[in-house]
């Protein structure tokens, strides 16, 4: 499978709940940056996202591939969802939130990934404003605790 397949592959697999799946495809090295307060392993990347999907079934990435080179992948992400769902995210000092209702529409990110052999060992998120778990949690009218 090549890089942008496997990319692919992860993607669908959030999409169709088979979290296990998308799990297999990362890299025991793996690490997720740019869209959450501090940097993220595979299990707790995964695990954000379940969480996500549980309280957002209708929960996507809208993920578009724009570039890839070798195992140099660039894409970009158009989060949507709406919350019918309690959200409760697995990253200390972050509140719980009950089901709101709203829609959530995220502006689009470009988003780095790196693939070797088969499985990502990066993914990289431009850091934007009102993006990320802060822009989604804005958008439900959550007020993010203060450092």
């Amino acid at each position: 499978m090549n890089a942008q397949d496997v990319i692919r592959e992860v993607f669908s697999s959030f999409d169709n709940h088979q979290s296990a799946h998308a799990l297999s495809l990362f890299s025991e090295d793996f690490v997720f940056s740019g869209a959450t307060p501090v940097p993220l392993d595979k299990h707790q990347y995964v695990a954000v996202t379940e969480a996500l999907h549980a309280a957002m079934p209708d929960w996507s990435y809208n993920l578009k591939v724009v570039k890839v080179d070798g195992g140099a992948v660039e894409a970009t992400i158009e989060i949507t969802g709406t919350q019918t769902g309690e959200l409760v995210l697995p990253i200390p000092g972050l509140p719980r939130v009950p089901a709101t209702g709203k829609k959530v529409r995220l502006p689009k990110e470009t988003v780095e990934f790196t693939v070797r052999d088969g499985q990502i060992t990066s993914q990289k998120v431009e850091n934007l404003p009102d993006t990320g778990v802060s822009g989604i949690l804005k958008q439900l009218g959550v007020a993010l605790p203060q450092a």
